[in-house]
């Protein structure tokens, strides 16, 4: 290995699964199995962020399972665990497509929680298996503002209700904390936020089409992911997610697979690392 992929090894926390058990039900189901896992403890005070470290690691696997599942595109499934509470739209929209062009047939399991980007790499799955405390959230980007994060359909919104109150009174008539709001505004920041807005729309429409929604679902579903819901933080659990047209299966499906993922998922939840867990395990060949 030269000093680059050394490097990049480093980098990045991906590794073969050694579990006797999963491997038994990869055989069975002749299925990739892929955990994304960010831990719930961390060296640092904030949570492991989907970031473009994330993509490497997830390049780095989807070729060692291509080079070893010998099957065409199609034919290759994947159980892919993803539990994080999000980060980069762009990085998960970017995880999420290159998944899905390496597998015909994915079933995601989401034991506790894939927010945000992680709601993004959820979509990808032809199905979304969901307990009793499993949580989507919703999709619309977050933009800075005063040191911290807020939602960029927040800051459009009071735009709007601004550019409201304003609506044919002269300058006169203006109240001062009015005009201090008025001179406030950037409209180059505005433009950004509407930006942001339609790339996270394009890469939700995108992540869907691939995931075989139909035309109508896929508005519905950008209209009720980007604007709908009431806070970025806002928890959508199986039955939210099914109304609002997500494709979810019941845990129940089948309890033994749904519990192997649990117990998968648990190996990694109080490991503390600041980079999500990334590991996998490939069908023995047939």
């Amino acid at each position: 290995m030269d000093e680059k992929a050394n490097g990049m090894r480093r980098l990045v926390n991906v590794q073969e699964e050694s579990d006797a058990e999963l491997q038994k039900l990869a055989n069975e189901h002749d299925a990739a199995l892929l955990a994304f896992v960010g831990s719930y403890l961390s060296p640092s005070p904030k949570y492991a962020q989907i970031s473009m470290v994330d993509e490497f690691g997830v390049e780095e696997v989807l070729g060692h399972i291509a080079g070893r599942y010998r099957r065409p595109r199609t034919k290759r499934r994947l159980y892919l665990l993803v539990n994080t509470v999000g980060g980069s739209l762009a990085s998960s929209f970017t995880i999420a497509m290159a998944i899905r062009r390496t597998f015909g047939d994915i079933t995601v399991f989401v034991p506790h929680i894939a927010a945000s980007g992680g709601t993004l790499m959820a979509l990808v799955g032809d199905t979304i298996r969901m307990g009793p405390m499993s949580q989507l959230g919703p999709l619309d980007p977050q933009v800075p503002y005063g040191g911290s994060y807020v939602s960029a359909n927040s800051m459009l919104a009071a735009q709007f209700d601004l550019e409201r109150r304003l609506a044919g009174k002269s300058m006169q008539d203006i109240s001062l904390v009015e005009r201090q709001l008025l001179e406030s505004l950037d409209g180059v920041l505005m433009e950004e936020h509407a930006r942001a807005l339609d790339a996270g729309e394009a890469y939700l429409n995108r992540v869907l089409r691939m995931a075989g929604y139909e035309d109508s679902e896929r508005d519905s579903l950008c209209e009720w992911m980007l604007f709908r819901l009431p806070s970025h933080d806002f928890v959508i659990q199986a039955d939210l997610a099914k109304y609002i047209g997500i494709k979810v299966a019941s845990a129940n499906v089948n309890l033994r697979e749904w519990g192997m993922m649990r117990d998968w998922l648990s190996k990694y939840i109080d490991k503390a690392d600041s980079r999500h867990y990334i590991r996998y395990v490939v069908p023995n060949a047939k």
